[in-house]
């Protein structure tokens, strides 16, 4: 995908939408490529509850990570790009290779 700079809002709105790859910078420097999502109705199925790690603070998203089934978060201006969206469709399993 294009490396323009989202907004927050617009980072949070694309997790939302359904299962996504990005990247993202560490705090210690490296890259990270995550499958995550701040979709409800998958967060849902995955019985994710935050536990105050899918909590809101300003700077910093939070996602649930779909590799290791557990909330994580970076830093707004840590964020790469999306490298896949995948909307979310009911009833349709996808696998991660």
């Amino acid at each position: 995908m294009d490396n323009v700079k989202l907004t927050e809002q617009e980072i949070k709105d694309t997790l939302a939408s359904g299962l996504c790859k990005f990247t993202f910078t560490k705090k210690d420097g490296t890259v990270r490529e995550a499958y995550g999502t701040r979709n409800q109705t998958v967060v849902a199925e995955n019985n994710a509850t935050p536990n105050g790690r899918g909590t809101e603070k300003e700077g910093t998203i939070p996602y649930y990570d779909v590799e290791v089934n557990a909330w994580r978060s970076f830093k707004t201006d840590s964020f790469i790009e999306f490298l896949n969206v995948m909307k979310h469709q009911p009833n349709i399993e996808v696998t991660i290779y």
